[in-house]
């Protein structure tokens, strides 16, 4: 699943990304239906790994809190939105990996738009 949002992050701010992680049931997954959860972020136009988040544990840890009913924070830091580039708008891309207890493996995919106030193209 991919969720291309419309919305705009400042750079340099911290926000938050939620979504809610579920069985093929439609059940909350919590932590202890997990074996990994992991972020990796990427320039939406190059794909370049941005600010070394490359498969980074979030399974409450870090930037992530997911609790017993499936609910998923993901609260970046100021250095994850910071401007890459001249341009005014930047991609930025979320991958969210996880692998079940019995070995099944899911991700999900959410792109944003960076606001560069600075920027010049």
């Amino acid at each position: 699943m991919t969720d291309f949002s419309n919305e705009e992050i400042v750079s340099g701010t911290t926000p938050s990304y939620t979504a809610t992680l579920r069985d093929g049931a439609g059940n909350g997954l919590g932590p202890s239906g997990l074996t990994a959860l992991t972020l990796t972020l990427r320039d939406g136009l190059t794909a370049e790994i941005v600010n070394a988040v490359s498969a980074v544990n979030i399974l409450n840890t870090g930037r992530g809190t997911l609790s017993a009913g499936g609910a998923l924070v993901i609260t970046l830091t100021a250095a994850d939105t910071a401007a890459r580039t001249t341009r005014r708008r930047e991609r930025l891309r979320l991958h969210i990996a996880w692998t079940l207890v019995g070995g099944e493996a899911g991700a999900h995919l959410a792109e944003f738009w960076v606001q560069n106030p600075a920027g010049t193209t």
